[in-house]
Formats: C-alpha cells, structure tokens, sequence
C-alpha cells in the first residue's frame, strides 16, 4: 500500500464514514456516552485481535507504553466534550493545536524538516494546506462565537481544552514515532485499544455520580450496530493513519489529513443530511486552498 492510498482511506473511514455513523447514533446525556464509547472499545480490540490473529501478531513488552497512552484516550474525549460545552468556538482554538503541536515536535525531534529539503513543490503545497486551515478555523471560531455570550475562559474551561489538546498532540507525535520504530499496525492496534478500553472503565466508574438518564432516542439493535460501526470506522482510520506514517514522514501526511478532517464533515452534512450549510464565500476560497495544498503535496512524492 501506498502512503497515498493510506491516507485517502484514512480520511474515508475517520472524517467521511465515522461523522455519518455518529450523527445517526445522536447526542445522549454524558454517562450515556462514556457508556457507548467503552463499547466502541470493546469492539476494536475484538477487531484488533481479529487482524492480529491473521497477520501473525507476537505479543512484545514494547508495547506497554503504547497501552498507557491508549488509557488516556477517552478521558481527552471527555476533556473535549466538557470544553464544548462551555465554548464552541474557544474550543475550536485548542482544536489546531492537536495538529500543529505534533507536527513541531516531529520536525525538531524527530528530524522531520528534512523532507521539505530540495522539494519545494512539497513546501509550497504545505503553506497552502497551513493557511488555508488556520484561515477556516479562524473564520468558523468567529461565527461559533457570534452564537456565545461574551464571557471569558474560565479556569474549568482552560483545564479541559489544555487537557484534551495535550493528550491528542501527544498521543499523535508518539504514534508517528512508533510507526517509524518497526512495532507492527495489529500489534499497535491491539495495546492501544486496550489501553483505551481500561481508561473508558475507569473512566465509567469514575462518573458514577452522573445522572443515569436514558436519553437515546434509537431501538437498541439499530444502536448496538451504529456502536459497532463506529468502531470500525475508528480502527480503520487509526490502523491507516499509523500505515501511512510508516510509509512517510508525519510532517508530510498530517496536514493532507488535516485537510481531509475539514472538508469530510462539510461533505457529509450537504449531501448526506442536506446541510446546505450557508459558507461566506471566503470559507469556500479557505477549504479550496487546503484543499489544493494538500494535492500539491500528494503529487510532490
């Protein structure tokens, strides 16, 4: 497989498919959530294992780190959710960092910087795909925030969107330096989902205090099989994100799924829910530069 493939697929199952399922499973009460996502976890290590047991998986001690990272997964998701909640718009803000922080620290750490030497086609399709996303989220926090009170971050906000952006930034820098380090894509599948389904049970019982209110609106087989398929789409997307970092530098293949991220959930609301969403022109030329940054990038390797 190609790094291309890899990441057209990852942006398929993570930012096409994944939206879809979700916005079927709908919003519930938070305990009600916490609950869905230890069973979307109990369904990728199923899967995971699956994978594992076909391609010839050999358990390691190398894979404990990845494990106590996969812990932490679903309290960022929480942390996420807790910030939205407070601010949308100040949110989106802390969002970007998950991005651009992984990517700094692959260039200065990891020596990633070298891959725009001598390739300035792949620089310029770069700066393409940075302005044009920083444009976009610039343009959306604006509009989000047009909807808030003018109020100001409080402390609990700040905890929660550090908190999650932290998380995410990490766990992405250290997941494209794994790839780099030969750990195969089933076994670090494996630890990191289960790693991330312990950190949802912990995670359950800690909020044991919220309301157990049954909030879901849908049959429980037609809810039980969105679950499932949101755990594939999830697996899916992670599994393609860590081949494509195998296959080329994360300075590279990030930003054209940042990119992706953007537009896949635009996509899916206009034709799938016939969201017309009514973008300012301006937003419209932001997603095409992205979106002619990232082809820029595609086509300089």
């Amino acid at each position: 497989m190609t790094w291309e493939l890899a990441v057209v697929l990852k942006i398929l199952g993570g930012s096409v498919l994944a939206p879809v399922v979700f916005r079927l499973l709908g919003d519930v009460a938070p305990r009600e959530r916490i609950y869905r996502i230890m069973l979307q976890y109990a369904w990728t290590i199923l899967f995971a294992l699956g994978v594992a047991t076909v391609w010839g998986f050999i358990p390691s001690h190398d894979l404990w780190p990845i494990a106590a990272i996969g812990v932490l997964m679903p309290f960022a998701v929480f942390f996420q959710w807790r910030a939205m909640a407070i601010s949308p718009s100040r949110t989106g803000i802390f969002m970007e960092g998950t991005s651009f922080i992984p990517l700094l620290l692959s260039a200065v750490l990891l020596g990633e910087w070298r891959a725009f030497e001598g390739n300035s086609q792949l620089l310029l399709g770069f700066v393409l795909v940075f302005v044009g996303v920083v444009l976009h989220a610039r343009a959306d926090i604006v509009n989000r925030r047009k909807k808030e009170e003018a109020t100001s971050p409080t402390m609990g906000f700040l905890r929660n969107a550090v908190g999650f952006m932290l998380i995410f930034a990490i766990a992405t820098f250290l997941e494209n330096f794994w790839a780099k380090t030969g750990i195969q894509t089933p076994g670090f599948l494996v630890a990191w989902y289960v790693g991330a389904f312990v950190g949802s049970v912990v995670l359950f019982a800690a909020t044991r205090h919220l309301p157990r209110v049954a909030t879901s609106q849908l049959q429980v087989g037609k809810e039980q099989l969105l679950i499932f398929l949101a755990a594939v789409s999830i697996i899916c997307s992670l599994g393609l994100q860590f081949v494509a970092f195998t296959l080329v530098e994360q300075t590279v293949a990030l930003p054209i799924m940042s990119v992706g991220g953007v537009i896949g959930p635009v996509l899916v609301g206009m034709l799938v829910f016939k969201e017309w969403k009514k973008f300012e022109g301006r937003e419209w030329v932001y997603l095409g530069l992205g979106f002619v940054g990232a082809l820029t990038m595609a086509l300089s390797h």
